[in-house]
């Protein structure tokens, strides 16, 4: 199934009222099953997707159970991926500005796509 609510439960991690009653005023869907979709998929596959596709966070799968699930067991290395045991440290103040921030991540892309400053000045 795809995203399908189940009971008010579900939205408790929504902290803004207006929000949560949003979302309740959205008709209910029982979902689309991804295999009718994704037909020659792997059913592992599926079986990670609907994990990593959940709504509320708290019961979403994380990223070391994503790497471990069978679909990317074959593909996960424990020994570099530690755990992170400090804060990640991103190299710039906390009180960086939004606009600042999209100007280094701008830059950060053009260092390794060039030409996409050609296509935005067309």
């Amino acid at each position: 199934m795809f995203l399908a609510l189940k009971g008010n439960d579900d939205l408790n991690f929504v902290g803004n009222e207006h929000a949560r009653m949003y979302i309740k005023s959205l008709p209910q869907s029982l979902g689309v099953h991804f295999a009718s979709i994704y037909p020659n998929t792997n059913p592992l596959a599926i079986d990670l997707l609907k994990k990593m596709l959940v709504f509320d966070p708290s019961k979403r799968i994380d990223v070391t159970k994503a790497l471990q699930h069978p679909y990317m067991a074959s593909l996960y290395d424990p020994l570099l991926d530690p755990d992170a045991n400090d804060p990640v440290d991103l190299g710039f103040d906390d009180d960086v500005k939004e606009d600042a921030i999209k100007e280094m991540m701008w830059e950060e892309m053009l260092f390794y796509h060039p030409e996409g400053e050609v296509a935005t000045r067309a």
